[in-house]
């Protein structure tokens, strides 16, 4: 939804406002969804990526996947980002969708263990 949202908006005209560079570690992992979802300048799919942001860092301490896993899926960031560039809503949309189910099976499969942690909220 959030890639849709960003690239309907550089359809529109508005500038993408993308990556420094790919090494930039806030444009990285899930920093590069909340990127996204800034863009959006949507209020609630920044609190819903602040919140998925949160979850992936309580995850990690201690327990990291492997930086392997990110450069072995079919459909990376950069795939989703130069389709919010090119301003194709439904081509981001679906690579978004297909590079986040990937994840989540890599997820399931090798690190089930991730899944089930429950996260302090505070």
């Amino acid at each position: 939804m959030m890639a849709r949202v960003a690239a309907e908006q550089v359809k529109a005209g508005r500038q993408w406002g993308g990556r420094e560079s790919s090494r930039d570690p806030e444009l990285t992992d899930v920093g590069f969804h909340f990127h996204v979802a800034r863009f959006t300048g949507d209020p609630i799919l920044l609190f819903f990526a602040d919140a998925l942001r949160n979850i992936s860092v309580e995850i990690s301490n201690g327990e990291r996947v492997p930086p392997q896993v990110d450069t072995d899926l079919a459909v990376s960031h950069e795939h989703v980002e130069a389709a919010i560039k090119m301003g194709d809503p439904a081509r981001a949309e679906s690579l978004m969708r297909e590079h986040i189910s990937e994840y989540v099976s890599i997820l399931e499969t090798d690190f089930p263990y991730l899944l089930d942690h429950v996260i302090e909220w505070g």
